[in-house]
């Protein structure tokens, strides 16, 4: 739980926008 929790908050901002 580290690299994957960045991934999802790095999708997160991406379909945010």
């Amino acid at each position: 739980m580290g690299w994957l929790g960045l991934v999802l908050w790095l999708s997160g901002l991406l379909h945010g926008e």
